[in-house]
């Protein structure tokens, strides 16, 4: 006898945060955690669990649900409304830019909360704290509503279809629709006008009104922000530390004198042909590079390496520093559009805006 299908398929939510979606780059878009607005004097801010965003095919206003413990992810099932259930709660997205009457309002009785990226959420409270967010969210929910509303909504550009860029195949993407179905031109934005490669735009200005007005697609989600297999496994590969020959000045010569000759190899703005050079000279003279060149360098790309908050410092015997460094920068240089790092550092960009204010 085959057994029906769950309608409401619930996991711990660590599942969903810690994954990484192969198969399905642009998951991460939909997974999202609400903010539940107070509604009166008496209630208080509740964040939610996690839940997949599926707009109706109509779009205008409309109702969502999550689950009510913050621990728990809603990852599938058959129904499409909490339907009396008790581990979920049901509310309307709240909008920060103004409303429009093709948008609607939502009702004053019902619920409403805020819509967070669920893996943004992730990095928020890993650069913030998870104790400091979630004990002020009446206050983080002030600033992120004076922050957004003081601004225009991003512009919303025509269309094309975003997957075409990293889809397996021409005629048909991994959801299994045409690449230029009608869905497609309904849902995607269009990026032929803009002057630097979607994915390596790292370096938008909120505050300069023509990457702001284009924002609409700096922000969108490919790949988790959160979860980078190819950090963690540059981390992996280098947590053994191997017999190391290397000294900090061979030849006799003075350390200032070596460090001038790296800088030259690898300047602080450095792009591949000079990781390439300096992993060949390292690998001719042995030579042990300090701390302060490494962090010089990967910390002028934007602190987007969160994985390395929570590893040892350079004394730690169970890391090769120096190889994981080299692999790093080359990750960061040649491999930022696929890796997701790309996607981290345009969140990261607006998360720290927002948390100046906090």
């Amino acid at each position: 006898m085959n057994e029906q299908p769950p309608e409401h398929m619930l996991v711990p939510s660590s599942e969903v945060e810690n994954a990484y979606f192969t198969r399905y780059p642009w998951l991460p878009e939909s997974f999202f955690r609400a903010v539940t607005l107070p509604s009166n004097s008496d209630s208080e801010c509740q964040l939610t669990g996690i839940n997949l965003y599926r707009a109706p095919p109509g779009g205008g206003y409309h109702a969502c649900f999550a689950p009510r413990d913050k621990n728990l992810a809603r990852i599938c099932g058959t129904a499409t409304s909490p339907q009396g259930s008790k581990q979920l709660i049901s509310f309307f997205p709240a909008k920060v830019f103004k409303k429009t009457v093709a948008e609607g309002i939502a009702p004053t009785d019902k619920c409403t909360a805020f819509l967070f990226h669920a893996h943004c959420w992730e990095v928020m409270c890993h650069i913030q704290g998870k104790e400091s967010v979630e004990q002020r969210l009446p206050h983080l929910m002030r600033t992120i509503d004076q922050f957004w509303s003081s601004k225009p909504p991003p512009k919303r550009r025509k269309t094309l279809s975003k997957r075409r860029y990293h889809s397996d195949s021409s005629e048909e993407d991994e959801w299994g629709r045409s690449d230029t179905s009608e869905e497609d031109e309904l849902e995607w934005f269009d990026i032929d006008d803009a002057d630097v490669d979607f994915w390596t735009k790292v370096d938008f200005d909120i505050e300069n009104e023509r990457d702001y007005r284009s924002m609409g697609a700096w922000t969108e989600i490919y790949t988790s922000p959160w979860i980078i297999p190819e950090i963690q496994a540059a981390i992996a590969a280098n947590r053994v530390k191997k017999e190391d020959h290397r000294v900090p000045c061979p030849g006799g010569l003075p350390k200032e004198c070596w460090l001038r000759v790296l800088g030259f190899l690898c300047p602080l703005k450095y792009h591949g042909y000079h990781i390439e050079d300096l992993r060949h000279f390292l690998s001719v003279f042995m030579l042990n590079v300090p701390e302060s060149f490494w962090s010089d360098r990967l910390k002028l790309r934007g602190d987007i390496l969160l994985e390395l908050d929570n590893l040892g410092d350079f004394n730690d015997d169970s890391l090769d520093w120096q190889p994981l460094c080299l692999d790093l920068m080359d990750l960061i240089f040649g491999s930022l559009p696929r890796s997701g790092l790309s996607t981290r550092a345009r969140v990261l960009r607006i998360i720290r805006e927002i948390l100046a204010e906090f």
